[in-house]
């Protein structure tokens, strides 16, 4: 007990000089500050609540003097128990399984080829480069178990589509230009190098950030160290988030009813939402702190949530956009060059409705082949059904607007409640599957364990 009022000490100490900082700069952003109290208090129940998964363990004891150089000191402290953290990452056997350096090569030249495919010149042979990036995928999806084997099914079927759409489907050097391109300028007669950096830059932008293609993003602030912290903020609260998911996924079992399916569905999407934002976060913070990129090159993975009162919105705009281009491309080039359907159409957009949730369902079942061996089909059902909401939704939308309904804060309010509820049905498959093969487990937290490694080494 004297333990647990020390690390409540210590998170009192971290608010007071927060509250301090924000009240000497007086730029009255309380409301951040309120934040950074609740994201410690949350910290610390996190400590509390661990010391029962991780017996014999003890939670940290303050240090007494808590300056903002200590502060420091810990934070990298703790980063770097973090890698060392593996055998408290790993404890579980369903964890041990690790993808081969062969499959990690075999996606390195998956990427190396998609570079070529859309840096030479147009050409009816560039579907060719088409392959040997199937060749490697296929190589990849038929080796290797575990979780990092479910990472690397999912970055190989995203170059795979990635690749029929650059390669087959879009004349990239035609179509695909930079904002800051000139109108004059023809990437397809420029100098080797030059195209060998177009295409890098291509392919490294998934969501075509800087792009003619791309899609309504979060806003980002152009200041360097205002997006850095910001940045650490955020990886920070995904940290949090993955360690909270790892605490309550005991109980999920022991809760019945629709409390245990809300609860459940809520794991796998704050799972899912963690995890991507970390490794979002902790790249975007390299590549600007060393100046490869500029902060409105990195704008935030999601958006905010008060605008998910629809499916549509929730998949559109408040998740994140990665697969957008490819999971959309081929419905696209369906709708409007094999049917010759006009668009805009109701028809043309179910095509390409369908056919990116279509799309999302492959991959998530490729994905979920490499951590287990098994093709669950209950998977692809999940994923695919998303578009049956989202033509649900928006019949009953198009419906209100011609009775004249008029728009009120109300109705968004209920849009909220939907989109919660169809996602926690919607996804029990998904829940079932996840817990019964373990892919999410109390033993996957990432702050817990690096700070307990921390504090008892």
């Amino acid at each position: 007990m004297t333990c647990m009022c020390d690390v409540r000490t210590f998170g009192r100490d971290v608010t007071s000089l927060l509250i301090e900082y924000q009240r000497e700069r007086g730029n009255g952003n309380g409301a951040r500050t309120k934040a950074f109290h609740n994201l410690i208090c949350a910290g610390n129940a996190a400590l509390q609540l661990n010391t029962c998964f991780y017996p014999g363990q003890t939670p940290p004891q303050a240090s007494g003097d808590v300056n903002v150089f200590s502060l420091v000191a810990i934070v990298g402290r703790c980063v770097a128990a973090m890698g060392q953290a593996s055998t408290f990452y790993h404890s579980d056997p369903r964890l041990a399984t690790a993808a081969s350096l062969n499959t990690w090569l075999a996606l390195l030249g998956m990427f190396t080829a998609l570079i070529l495919s859309v840096s030479v010149r147009p050409c009816r042979f560039r579907c060719l480069f088409l392959l040997p990036v199937l060749f490697l995928a296929t190589y990849i999806v038929c080796h290797g178990e575990g979780p990092q084997a479910m990472v690397a099914n999912i970055i190989a079927s995203d170059l795979v589509l990635r690749s029929v759409d650059f390669m087959v489907l879009t004349d990239v050097q035609r179509i695909l230009r930079r904002k800051a391109q000139p109108k004059d300028e023809d990437i397809s007669t420029a100098a080797v190098l030059q195209r060998l950096r177009w295409g890098f830059s291509l392919i490294c932008s998934p969501r075509g950030v800087g792009w003619t293609h791309e899609p309504m993003l979060p806003p980002t602030t152009p200041h360097r160290t205002r997006f850095l912290l910001k940045q650490m903020f955020r990886v920070v609260c995904c940290i949090v988030m993955s360690d909270m998911v790892a605490i309550l996924v005991p109980y999920h079992a022991v809760i019945s009813s629709w409390s245990g399916a809300a609860l459940g569905a809520g794991l796998i999407g704050l799972s899912a939402y963690s995890s991507l934002g970390m490794a979002y976060g902790f790249l975007t913070i390299v590549v600007v702190g060393i100046g490869l990129w500029r902060p409105e090159e990195c704008p935030w993975m999601y958006g905010h949530l008060r605008g998910a009162y629809t499916y549509r919105r929730f998949w559109g705009l408040v998740w994140h956009q990665v697969f957008r281009r490819p999971f959309t491309s081929p419905g696209r080039y369906l709708s409007r060059k094999v049917l010759k359907l006009p668009r805009g159409s109701y028809a043309s957009s179910l095509i390409q409705l369908y056919t990116a949730f279509f799309l999302s369902a492959s991959l998530h079942l490729v994905m979920i082949y490499g951590g287990v061996k098994t093709w669950e089909l209950d998977v692809f059902v999940v994923f695919f059904a998303q578009a049956g909401i989202v033509t649900l939704e928006t019949v009953i939308i198009s419906l209100g607007q011609r009775l004249g309904i008029p728009d009120h804060q109300a109705w968004r309010c209920a849009g909220y409640i939907w989109v919660a509820g169809c996602g926690v049905v919607l996804t029990q498959p998904l829940v079932r599957f996840a817990f019964r093969e373990g892919l999410i487990l109390p033993t996957m937290g990432c702050a817990n364990t690096a700070l307990l490694r921390y504090w008892c080494s």
